[in-house]
C-alpha cells in the first residue's frame, strides 16, 4: 500500500470536483485546463510522488514556459479562437459570440481576446491545483468542535 500521493491523486481530487454540478461552465472549463495540464505528467510519470516544493510541482505543469502569460500563448492548451470559446462560454454565450470577436459582458470583457481569456483560466487552472496540492500535502488536518455554551464538563466528550 502506497503512503505517499502521486499526481495521478491530483488529478483524480480535480475530476471529482469537475464532475459535481454545482460550477458554472466557465468552472468547469478551467478544471478541464487544469486536468489537461497534469496530463502530461501523469503519462510521463505515472506512479511518481507529488514533489514536496510547489515550485518543483509549479515548473513541471508549466511545461517548459516561463510563465503563465507563455503558457498561455504559445498554444500549449488551446490555440484557436473556436476551442477556447466551447471550453470557457455556456451554451448560450457561445451561440451569441457565433463566431465573431463580441464577448457578451462589461467593457473589460469586450477588450479581452480568447488568449487573454484563456490566460485567466490557465490562472485559476493553478490555483485550483495549488489548493488541492496543499490538501493532500498537509501534515496535520485540524478539526473543529463547537461545543454548546451550557456544557459544564467538557472532557465527556
Amino acid at each position: 500500500m502506497k503512503t505517499y500521493k502521486t499526481y495521478k491523486d491530483l488529478y483524480d481530487y480535480i475530476e471529482i470536483d469537475k464532475n459535481t454540478n454545482r460550477h458554472s461552465h466557465y468552472r468547469k472549463g478551467v478544471l478541464t485546463i487544469a486536468m489537461m495540464m497534469l496530463e502530461p505528467i501523469i503519462s510521463s510519470k505515472p506512479d511518481s510522488p507529488l514533489p514536496t516544493s510547489w515550485d518543483v510541482l509549479k515548473d513541471d505543469l508549466l511545461n517548459g514556459a516561463d510563465n503563465f502569460r507563455q503558457y498561455a500563448f504559445t498554444g500549449n492548451p488551446y490555440a484557436y479562437d473556436e476551442d477556447i470559446a466551447k471550453l470557457l462560454l455556456s451554451p448560450s454565450l457561445y451561440k451569441r459570440w457565433n463566431g465573431g470577436h463580441y464577448i457578451p459582458g462589461h467593457q473589460k470583457a469586450q477588450d479581452m481576446t480568447f488568449l487573454d481569456m484563456q490566460y485567466f483560466a490557465i490562472r485559476r487552472a493553478f490555483n485550483v491545483i495549488k489548493q488541492i496540492y496543499k490538501i493532500l500535502n498537509a501534515k496535520q488536518r485540524r478539526v473543529h468542535i463547537y461545543l454548546p455554551c451550557n456544557l459544564k464538563n467538557p472532557e465527556i466528550v
